[in-house]
């Protein structure tokens, strides 16, 4: 866990209870409405599409676009990033709006962050009871034998190039060992490594999960 907070208008230390808050990663924005504080969520980035009622909310851009104005103009009182919006922190900071940073690589980082963020928010018992109900969800299972799995999470829109995949040493893959799956890249040696068709011919998958956003449209789902 990481506060940023700067100097000038801002006191050096932290609201007692931060009441506006905003989130560009879909991610954090998902443990914000996780945690029932979706009526202190004034804002979220722009690629956030659930839980739905984020749709609803004002849009303040993206990791390279995030949108100054806008965010300045919602008087937020606190900022949770990832350590991928270093420097959007250190704006947010000159701006006056203090930061928390949380990690998300690894399914303890998503418990960890989960239980952080809701002890800065004044509901710590309400995140960690959160963090102890995904470690069950997520149990160890048992399959024998275990299907082998490739997991995309981008890939060049209507055709399969430009993959990218679920390697090691993260959440996803964690998740995959979790369900009793073996991944098929998870000795790639990177997080999310970008292959081609006849690296997936070569592992030969038995099922492919590929991850994306929102809904696919009719269109997309024809296409894939």
């Amino acid at each position: 866990m990481a506060v940023t907070a700067c100097t000038g208008p801002v006191p050096s230390e932290p609201a007692e209870t931060p009441e506006r808050l905003i989130a560009v990663a879909p991610s954090i924005v998902e443990i914000l409405f996780a945690l029932d504080l979706e009526d202190r969520v004034v804002g979220v980035g722009d690629h956030s599409k659930w839980p739905p009622a984020a749709a609803a909310k004002p849009r303040i851009g993206g990791l390279f676009d995030p949108r100054f104005e806008e965010i300045v103009a919602l008087a937020p009182d606190l900022a949770v990033l990832v350590p991928s919006e270093e420097r959007l922190a250190g704006e947010l900071a000159r701006l006056g709006v203090e930061t928390l940073t949380v990690r998300h690589e690894t399914l303890a980082d998503v418990g960890e962050s989960i239980v952080t963020i809701a002890t800065r928010a004044g509901v710590e018992d309400r995140g960690r009871r959160l963090a102890a109900e995904l470690e069950r969800g997520l149990a160890p299972r048992r399959r024998d034998p275990a299907p082998r799995v490739l997991v995309l999470v981008a890939r060049e829109r209507h055709r399969l190039a430009q993959l990218t995949a679920v390697g090691a040493n993260t959440f996803l893959a964690e998740i995959l060992e979790r369900a009793g799956a073996e991944n098929v890249l998870a000795d790639a040696g990177q997080p999310y490594p970008q292959i081609n068709l006849e690296v997936v011919l070569d592992r030969r998958p038995e099922v492919i999960v590929e991850l994306q956003p929102g809904d696919p449209t009719t269109e997309d789902a024809a296409a894939l």
